[in-house]
């Protein structure tokens, strides 16, 4: 009896402590689990109209907008749409100071803009879902910003989105982690795990050496100039088995629905270990390049502008106060460099009549 008395006591306790952190952690992070996007053309979406406020990774908040992506309001026709990872998403900065926001009101009203960023969602997903994007408004966009923090991936992931073998995500939206996700303290002891808790205490060994790996993707790099071009390796010729069929399937899109895309590369890590800028224009930035022009694809390189604006403002576009310095999502003033370039590339190409 008094076994069952002190299970009970345990338990009760249990209960309460859950809820009192429960209480202290949704003023640290407060977000709602995925669902998912029974529309299709993503692999889920955020909880319609629920609200936000993070301190993991800056302090942010926000409401997503009724179809469950970050916007104050839904926009059913937009004119420009723009696709993405966790940085388009942008729960990280406060609502309204992401760059499609920056966009958005730069544009004044000349075009709508519509952020339909989803975390996990990088370049080849992206494409995966891009036709199932375009044709979801009864007006197709005058034009899709497709953002990237990354050009190289592996031979068999762009032989996986060809065949149309990509996966779907799971979004864990039912069961026992969606009921656990209800209470802040296990939501964000989910977030950790999944965030990188378990490579921490179990790191793979080939991602750790992966950067060593004998034959790299990508040619050597070189540091704050242009790249020039180089003899390409076997791994990057294979490479462009691949792409120049990818890069074909976008033209075609691009033609079909009459949508001009754009491109925007962000280079990630912008700080060495011994805190020392580093902003690295690859090799493969050119190869991609010249794809872009060959395909009449717009590419929006940020790497120049972001070292640039280091020189002279000493500001990184990465990273937070709350985190390590240039490492991380976009940060606000990241964002406001990313909305310029976009809007001065937006303008060129109204003017040349491609918008």
């Amino acid at each position: 009896m008094n076994f069952i008395k002190n299970l009970l006591k345990t338990i009760a306790a249990g209960v309460v402590a859950v809820g009192i952190l429960s209480v202290i952690f949704s003023f640290y992070y407060l977000q709602p689990a995925h669902i998912d996007n029974t529309e299709g053309n993503t692999d889920y979406v955020w909880v319609p109209s629920a609200r936000w406020f993070k301190m993991t990774e800056g302090i942010s908040w926000g409401r997503f907008d009724a179809k469950g992506y970050n916007n104050p309001e839904v926009v059913e026709n937009p004119d420009i749409i723009v696709l993405g990872s966790s940085h388009t998403e942008a729960t990280n900065v406060v609502q309204g100071k992401d760059f499609s926001s920056l966009l958005r009101d730069k544009l004044e009203g000349q075009y709508s803009v519509y952020n339909m960023g989803i975390s996990g969602h990088n370049f080849l997903k992206v494409c995966h879902y891009l036709e199932q994007n375009l044709k979801k408004f009864d007006t197709p966009p005058k034009a899709v910003i497709i953002e990237t923090s990354a050009l190289t991936f592996s031979y068999e992931d762009v032989v996986t989105l060809l065949e149309g073998r990509t996966e779907k995500s799971p979004s864990y939206n039912t069961g026992l982690i969606a009921m656990s996700q209800k209470s802040p303290f296990f939501a964000l002891m989910y977030n950790q795990v999944q965030g990188g808790l378990v490579d921490l205490l179990m790191p793979d060994k080939e991602k750790l050496m992966g950067i060593f790996a004998a034959e790299p993707v990508t040619p050597p790099l070189s540091y704050f100039h242009a790249a020039t071009p180089v003899k390409l390796k076997p791994a990057m010729r294979k490479l462009l088995e691949v792409y120049q069929p990818l890069f074909d399937n976008l033209s075609a899109l691009q033609q079909q629905y009459g949508t001009q895309i754009i491109i925007m590369l962000h280079p990630t890590g912008n700080l060495h270990a011994d805190n020392s800028p580093v902003f690295i224009r690859e090799d493969i930035n050119i190869f991609f390049y010249n794809l872009c022009v060959e395909k009449g694809i717009c590419f929006v390189d940020m790497t120049d502008t972001f070292r640039k604006n280091y020189e002279t403002e000493h500001k990184l576009p990465h990273g937070f106060v709350t985190g390590k310095a240039g490492h991380g999502h976009l940060n606000s003033y990241g964002h406001a460099v990313i909305a310029d370039a976009l809007y001065d590339t937006i303008v060129k190409l109204s003017g040349e009549g491609r918008i």
